[in-house]
């Protein structure tokens, strides 16, 4: 295991976040169109 592992580590938690953003936007999105 050498860095590789905390670039994919970072990697995961990248897409983890732009994944919240997307579903709270999309959340506020629905709620200010109805």
């Amino acid at each position: 295991m050498r860095i590789r592992k905390s670039k994919q580590m970072k990697v995961a938690a990248l897409l983890l976040c732009f994944a919240l953003i997307g579903v709270a936007s999309a959340d506020l999105m629905s709620r200010y169109l109805t």
